[in-house]
């Protein structure tokens, strides 16, 4: 029987690192996305069991 691959939720806001991120991990995760926190913790109340909390932010870049 093959092994489940373990879930991973990443939140992020916007599409073009949800899509890069989604190529470089679906061979060895399966993928919940979420655009912002109340969608993760929807996504979370269903989706994933054991918790692990990364939080990379980074502020919007200010244009003079």
């Amino acid at each position: 029987m093959p092994t489940a691959q373990p879930r991973l939720l990443i939140v992020e806001d916007d599409e073009a690192v949800r899509l890069q991120l989604k190529y470089a991990l679906q061979r060895d995760f399966a993928l919940t996305f979420a655009e912002d926190r109340a969608q993760a913790m929807a996504a979370a109340r269903i989706a994933i069991r054991k918790r692990v909390l990364i939080t990379v932010c980074s502020a919007p870049s200010e244009s003079p």
